[in-house]
């Protein structure tokens, strides 16, 4: 099995997918994208120990809100099935 991580994945599906609209948005967004993913992994909501105030949290939200609704459109249905199903299976 071959393991990447989330920009390494979204570089190749941009590179194999160069006309898909995904490609577009990653690719406009790359770099505070990065910058983001950088700072939660450094932080204590990932793999780090620094801590992340409200502000930066909120920043961090919004950037990644808005790009995971560029690219699924109905992101929130897909939640909502999703937190039903979790229900279903976990609480019985």
């Amino acid at each position: 099995m071959i393991e990447v991580g989330l920009i390494e994945g979204f570089e190749i599906l941009s590179y194999l997918n160069e006309k898909h609209h995904m490609t577009d948005e990653y690719v406009t967004k790359k770099d505070v994208l990065k910058k983001c993913l950088r700072y939660r992994n450094l932080s204590i909501l990932a793999h780090g120990t620094n801590p992340i105030n409200k502000h930066d949290y909120d920043l961090m939200e919004g950037v990644t809100k808005a790009f995971i609704e560029s690219i699924v459109p109905d992101v929130d249905n897909h939640l909502k099935k999703m937190e039903h199903l979790f229900d279903v299976l976990v609480l019985g």
